[in-house]
């Protein structure tokens, strides 16, 4: 998933890299909400607990796009700015 996360953050719209966090994070909400409803949580204290953990992947790709997007624009930049000179 990781892999499939930088692929997606390196191509040159920037929608497709918000694909994997927006999934992870509709699955996590709707866990928590599953978690609320059937009564499984004994406590306020361990819903935030789950939800910690639930959220961890949506952190971890949005770091990786943020990363990723930021350092393939940079390069963009970079590239017209060379070719600007060339000209």
């Amino acid at each position: 998933m990781i892999v499939l996360q930088i692929y997606l953050s390196k191509m040159k719209q920037s929608w497709p890299g918000l694909i994997l966090p927006l999934v992870s994070a509709i699955s996590a909400t709707f866990n928590v909400f599953l978690i609320l409803v059937n009564g499984l949580a004994i406590n306020y204290i361990s819903v935030f607990m789950f939800s910690i953990i639930l959220y961890l992947p949506t952190v971890v790709f949005l770091v990786i796009y943020k990363k990723t997007h930021k350092s393939n624009v940079l390069n963009n930049e970079i590239s017209r700015m060379t070719i600007q000179d060339l000209d």
